[in-house]
Parts: structure tokens; C-alpha cells; sequence
């Protein structure tokens, strides 16, 4: 119904990414298999079809966010909770899994920006690189470079500098096997050590959140609701998506 019906595509993207705090977390691991139904069919021949791969990107790393924060909330919970959570988070790893490995759905990048957002609910929610007063250009350049590589802008500058920093550490634990939550803890634990560690005679460069923002390119749109008229085949540095594909193009 969904690819049949994408002349109204913004529409059904608005109602998938609806996550209000009503909606249960079984509801919403529901929406997510059928946002992934519709990412294996974008595949199909089309303008119409391809445009519902563009606009779901957007709304996926906040969604995923809020749906971590809410399995992996901190205090005590029954053990039958406990179980519940451990099984729906289960589910997502395994989803995101499978949408590394559809070369139609998201460039890999992306994809593991989305296991970050999911899974670092739980580590130290502080960890900072440098001063958040970066100036607005350097500021919009890393929410640009966050949302690109998937993983949720509505932080402090100095969160989403490190964010970006770890997400290439994350990268590289991936590509090696380690399962997502094993693999973030690993990264954050080094990014914090490299960033605590003090700097050396070579090191003298400008700030990491300055030196972190490519030149500013035009602004592509918002994180809440989605329009039609979005490019379908570009991301928001106005790239075509499906040429993202290695961590050279986050300028960190």
C-alpha cells in the first residue's frame, strides 16, 4: 500500500516517525519492521518508490534515540521488564543488521550512526570535546555532519563533536565483528582517553569543534516533519546518498 500510494509518501513518513511518549515500545519496534518493508521496497523501479528512502532518513536517528532511551532507562525494573526490553533491543540490532546488508536501504555509514544513537543510552551522557560556544557556522556544520551520518543533531556542539570523533572508533570495532553495544562501549572508552590524554608538541592545531565543520553548504530542512518536495537522492550537504559511504567525508 505504501509504495502504491507514494504520492502521498510525505503523509505515511509523518505517521512511521509519530513516537509520541504514549505509544508502547512494542508498538513502536512494529513501525520500525514496517519502515523496513517499505526501505526493501523503495528498491522498485521509480521516482515514486525511491522517494520514501530520502524522507524516512531524516526522522531515523531521533526515533531511534527516544526508542533507546526508553528500553535502556536506568532504575529497577521486574524481571519480566527486563526481559522485554533485552528482547525488543534484540530486534532492533538485528533490523539495523539487516539494513547494512541491503545496499538499497542506507549507505553503511549511516547505518551505523543509527546503532550508535540506539545503543548509547546507558554510557556517560556528559562526554564533551570542547567548548560548545563553536559560533554559529561551525555549530550548523556539525549538526550537518551528525545528521549525515546518522546519528541525532539536537545536542550541544561539544556532544556531537564527540559523538562524530567515537562513531569512526565505532566503525572500525564493527567492521571487525564486535557485536553494537560492546562496540560503542569500546569506542567511547577510547575517545574519552584520547581527548583526556594531553597534547602533544604536533598537536598544536585549532579546536576539534572548529576543525571538526566543513565550509557551510545550504540548509536542507528540519528534523520534524517531512515535505514531498525534498530531494529523494540527495542528503542534506546535497550529495547524492548512495555515494556515502566511508567515514573520509565526516570532517572531523
Amino acid at each position: 500500500m505504501c509504495i502504491r500510494d507514494s504520492e502521498i509518501a510525505a503523509l505515511v513518513v509523518n505517521a512511521l516517525a509519530d513516537d509520541a511518549p504514549t505509544t508502547a515500545p512494542d508498538a513502536l519496534v512494529a513501525r520500525l519492521y514496517l519502515v523496513s518493508d517499505v526501505l526493501h521496497n523503495s528498491a522498485a523501479p521509480g521516482r515514486g518508490a525511491r522517494l520514501f528512502r530520502g524522507l524516512l532518513r531524516p526522522p531515523l536517528p531521533g526515533a531511534l534515540h527516544r526508542l533507546g532511551a526508553r528500553l535502556f532507562a536506568p532504575g529497577e525494573v521486574g524481571v519480566m521488564e527486563a526481559a522485554r526490553r533485552r528482547a525488543l533491543a534484540e530486534k532492533i540490532a538485528t533490523l539495523l543488521n539487516v539494513w547494512l546488508n541491503w545496499s538499497a536501504a542506507f549507505p553503511p555509514l549511516f547505518v551505523f550512526g543509527l546503532e550508535s544513537c540506539f545503543f548509547e543510552h546507558g554510557l556517560d551522557a556528559s562526554r564533551s570535546r570542547e567548548d560548545d560556544d563553536v559560533g554559529e557556522d561551525r555549530a550548523a556544520a556539525l549538526r550537518r555532519d551528525a545528521r549525515f551520518a546518522g546519528l541525532w543533531d539536537d545536542a550541544p556542539s561539544g556532544a556531537l563533536g564527540f559523538r562524530l570523533a567515537r562513531l569512526r572508533k565505532y566503525v572500525k570495532h564493527r567492521t571487525l565483528g564486535t557485536p553494537p553495544a560492546a562496540a560503542l562501549a569500546a569506542s567511547d572508552a577510547e575517545q574519552a582517553a584520547e581527548d583526556a590524554a594531553p597534547p602533544t608538541k604536533a598537536a598544536a592545531r585549532p579546536s576539534r569543534a572548529a576543525a571538526a565543520a566543513p565550509a557551510p553548504g545550504p540548509a536542507r530542512g528540519t528534523w520534524g516533519s517531512v515535505g514531498a518536495d525534498d530531494d529523494d537522492d540527495e542528503d542534506v550537504d546535497g550529495e547524492a546518498i548512495d555515494d556515502l559511504l566511508d567515514l573520509s567525508l565526516i570532517h572531523i
